[in-house]
């Protein structure tokens, strides 16, 4: 009984020194996080630049924007007859006009 209770006794020992550990995640948490941000700015130093940007006049972009939104226009974006966006029977009966 003594033996038990000593073993019972150090192994709540350990288990609840063992909680308190520090790991390398909790040293390193959220650092590939920050390193992935830091890793998408192509220049940190662009905001300091205060020259004004050259290259695609006014009409030219408004001309891109006009065809980029006829892209998402209604009328040429119906769907195909047939295409309603639900489910079909082509899993349980099989390809179409089988029977």
């Amino acid at each position: 009984m003594l033996f038990r209770t000593c073993v019972s006794l150090l192994v709540l020992a350990a288990l609840s020194l063992s909680s308190c550990m520090v790991t390398n995640l909790d040293r390193n948490w959220g650092s590939s996080y920050q390193s992935a941000l830091v890793n998408q700015q192509l220049d940190p130093e662009a905001s300091v630049n205060l020259d004004p940007v050259y290259g695609m006049d006014g009409p030219a972009a408004a001309g891109n924007v006009s065809a980029y939104r006829k892209k998402f226009s209604a009328e040429e974006n119906k769907a195909p007859p047939g295409a309603s966006g639900g489910t079909t029977a082509l899993g349980i009966l099989g390809m179409p006009g089988q029977k």
